[in-house]
């Protein structure tokens, strides 16, 4: 029975618009920022906000937090104060005073596209997707050529699963932003998400070649690379993304099962160890490592890492799928039973399962469960070779030779026949 390896391909990049002011360290904001809610000068309005802007565009965020505070306390109406003040507060982590400064805003200017777009951001990261759809597609009403709000937008539709749209969105934002290195990134996600993989490569090569020291498009290269079969090439862009980004825990994951592929297991497993390193909680990277310890016989070891993952994440169909076929060759048939019966559980279109749990209970002398779960096996990947071999061997089992023979002829192109001891089943 074969592991079922779960490919990573990363998380979406959100792309951020900021209008007023421009980027600055968020290490300097948590350091230097200290709120206070009184200032003693007395000048015009104008004056004060002006002053704080240029605080912001200048990089000083506690004294531009000083006086956005100032402003807002003195019940100043100006979409500038609460937009840039829950810019410092989105910053922060400080979502829901962000999300509040952002609606103030919208109070006093509702055509404010980037202040909706941002909300859209807020609301995303707090879990509200719907709430972030309408607030980017208000950004869009408002502004139609907002790139950044198209492909926000199509972050948002990709994670509710309406992944055609996300791809229109991905590609209007491209269209009017063709330099848009994030937006091509994305896009190749959506592309091999429906199996387009040589589109997608096109997409991350187009991606790195606008932004190079993007590490998420050359590990997401890498992982298309290797879907492909190209391990070398794999290999290179992955270790090109933990260059550029040396804690990239997923990297590190991935490049482990890169090496994997191509027989490099001890190194495979200094990388995956790495990846725990980094990340305690990963639950791919102790899944992978326990298809490496699987594929060097070492199977008590395998079975902790697969039960690590599993803790970690329960509904983890593929760790469950794994532990039982380490059950299996450990002997444990009650266990890789249940093992492979929780697999199905959370993934009940995971044809190798009930192709693995056919087998299991075939072993164990439960011929007609065996036939029913081959058979399931088939209804979902018809072209599973295995399925068709395993089922002759139950009906054999069972007595139709005439059919059992014939699947297993169609499946393998021979029967294996010993003139000693006759047919050989298995």
């Amino acid at each position: 029975m074969g592991d079922f390896n779960k490919k990573d391909q990363g998380k979406m990049t959100v792309n951020e618009v900021k209008t007023f002011p421009v980027p600055f360290p968020l290490e300097e904001i948590k350091k230097n920022i200290s709120i206070n809610k009184k200032t003693p000068t007395k000048r015009p309005k104008e004056e004060i906000i002006n002053q704080a802007i240029q605080f912001h565009l200048k990089g000083n965020i506690s004294e531009a937090a000083k006086c956005y505070q100032y402003c807002i306390n003195q019940s100043f109406k100006d979409q500038r104060v609460f937009y840039n003040y829950g810019i410092i507060m989105k910053d922060l982590g400080k979502l829901e005073d962000a999300e509040i400064s952002f609606n103030k805003a919208l109070e006093i200017k509702p055509d404010f596209a980037e202040a909706h777009y941002n909300l859209g951001i807020i609301l995303n990261n707090i879990g509200k997707l719907q709430d972030a759809e309408i607030s980017f597609n208000k950004a869009l009403e408002i502004k139609p050529d907002f790139a950044a709000a198209h492909s926000n937008l199509g972050n948002i539709l990709k994670d509710s699963g309406k992944l055609q749209d996300a791809e229109l969105s991905y590609r209007k934002a491209i269209e009017l932003k063709p330099d848009f290195a994030e937006a091509h990134y994305n896009l190749g996600i959506i592309l091999n998400n429906v199996g387009k993989l040589q589109d997608a490569e096109l997409s991350y090569r187009k991606a790195i070649e606008l932004k190079p020291d993007f590490a998420e498009a050359h590990s997401n290269l890498g992982n298309i690379f290797k879907d492909l079969g190209k391990l070398q090439d794999a290999e290179l862009h992955t270790r090109k993304a933990i260059e550029l980004r040396p804690d990239y825990v997923e990297a590190h994951s991935n490049l482990g099962s890169i090496l994997r592929g191509i027989g490099k297991l001890k190194e495979a497993e200094i990388l995956q160890r790495k990846a725990i390193k980094l990340k305690p909680n990963f639950a791919q990277a102790h899944y992978n490592l326990g298809n490496i310890f699987k594929d060097l016989g070492k199977l008590e070891e395998a079975e902790i890492s697969y039960r690590k993952a599993i803790k970690i994440k329960p509904n983890y169909a593929e760790a469950h799928y794994n532990l039982g076929n380490i059950f299996k060759d450990l002997g444990k048939s009650q266990d890789a039973e249940l093992s492979t019966r929780k697999a199905i559980e959370l993934n009940p279109n995971l044809a190798e399962a009930y192709l693995n749990l056919g087998i299991i209970l075939k072993d164990m002398g439960k011929l007609q469960e065996a036939e029913l779960s081959t058979h399931k096996a088939i209804q979902i990947k018809p072209d599973l070779t295995e399925a068709h071999s395993s089922l002759g061997k139950i009906l054999l089992r069972k007595g139709n030779h005439i059919e059992g023979i014939k699947r297993i002829k169609e499946a393998t192109g021979f029967i294996n026949f010993d003139l000693l001891n006759g047919l050989s089943i298995n």
